[in-house]
């Protein structure tokens, strides 16, 4: 009897023991799915602009939310450069994509020229699969942060090798400026498609892949949203396919810039501008889907690299009056109630969208640096 009694004992012990350990060991809670959205040159006050035409063109006098300004995470960030306060899109992008601050046209090196490691890199290492989709050519800057690391923006070819190099599982949207790599990109074991045809038959399975946009202009960039039709591939296209193709047990990252508004803004072009922010939204739209599907796994943030423009809402010819279904059309902003400050970058800060286990830590007023790392710190890469 005493035995049992002691085998007993020693069993509960043991028991104890194993439970204790079990409440002792930390549940892994990472982000397994996180899309990262760059509206390029996106101000808060073109994003409100958007909100105000939706209203308007339903005869209200207001805002109509977007998708991304519904989620329970807002903050404001900072964005000047190293070497600059008014950023450019190379050194705004290093430091969404490495959380380090460099000079301007610096694509991921600091400011000495030495590499830094980014957040796709981070998750490609890890086992995750990775996508980078653009509305530009895919070697302009704020992309190219994303997989490259040279001293000058410009250095097309170079970074093209970059991207050859990185062998990430998608690339979408624009080609590659000043850089011939259809064969080289088929070498590595990709598979180029640049109609809407090829695209459809992109599939779970179909390997690494680069989608082009079927009508790429003379930068090699996909047609502003205003200008496209049926032949096009929109944006949300390209980011229900990198979902499509990019799930796995391991997880995936998925950066998605609507570089077009920069380039819209870029020449006070308000209706080219809204339209590309409404694709944009529309984009996130399918981030979002998923998220539904898997909550407590996958975090979405919805950022800008830097203001373009100087946008505003009121305009000395028009005072107090505006009309922002006018935006339909262009040009019409000044008609609209809308102005502009300069052809360039601005010094705004910009907003800072998310939703997702551990996002309310970008809430509130925070650098641009902050973003990344907190991607990161919930990704648990290194």
């Amino acid at each position: 009897m005493k035995k049992r009694l002691m085998v007993l004992t020693i069993l509960l012990l043991i028991a104890g023991s194993f439970a204790v350990q079990a409440q002792e060991t930390p549940k892994e809670n990472k982000a397994k799915y996180v899309f990262y959205f760059i509206g390029d040159g996106m101000g808060f006050a073109e994003v409100n602009a958007t909100e105000a035409y939706l209203a308007a063109k339903k005869g209200k006098i207001g805002i109509e939310k977007l998708s991304f300004t519904k989620f329970p995470n807002f903050g404001m960030a900072t964005t000047f450069a190293a070497n600059r306060y008014i950023t450019d899109s190379a050194a705004a992008g290093t430091a969404l994509s490495t959380g380090s601050k460099t000079n301007v046209e610096t694509v991921g090196v600091d400011p000495s020229k030495k590499k830094l490691r980014n957040i796709a890199e981070m998750a490609k290492a890890s086992g995750m699969k990775v996508g980078v989709i653009t509305t530009v050519n895919m070697n302009d800057a704020t992309p190219s942060t994303f997989y490259a690391h040279q001293p000058h923006r410009k250095m097309y070819k170079e970074i093209t090798t970059d991207l050859l190099n990185s062998s990430y599982d998608l690339f979408a949207g624009g080609g590659l400026k000043n850089a011939d790599a259809k064969e080289a990109l088929i070498a590595k074991g990709y598979k180029v498609t640049s109609s809407r045809k090829d695209f459809a038959s992109i599939k779970k399975g179909s390997g690494k892949v680069y989608a082009m946009c079927p009508n790429l202009d003379k930068d090699m960039a996909c047609r502003f949203s205003i200008e496209q039709d049926s032949s096009d591939i929109k944006l949300k296209e390209f980011v229900s396919k990198a979902i499509e193709v990019l799930d796995n047990p391991n997880g995936f990252f998925i950066m998605t810039e609507a570089g077009k508004i920069d380039w819209a803004n870029h020449a006070n072009d308000a209706s080219a501008a809204i339209k590309d922010i409404l694709a944009l939204n529309e984009a996130v739209k399918e981030a979002i889907k998923f998220y539904e599907k898997h909550p407590d796994q996958t975090i979405i943030v919805v950022t800008s690299d830097h203001e373009t423009g100087g946008f505003a809402q009121g305009s000395n010819k028009t005072e107090y009056e505006s009309d922002f279904s006018l935006l339909d059309k262009r040009p019409v902003p000044e008609k609209a109630g809308i102005s502009w400050t300069t052809h360039s970058h601005t010094g705004m800060p910009v907003g800072v969208f998310s939703v997702g286990m551990g996002t309310e830590n970008l809430r509130g007023y925070i650098d641009n640096t902050t973003i990344p790392k907190t991607i990161i710190s919930l990704m648990g890469v290194k």
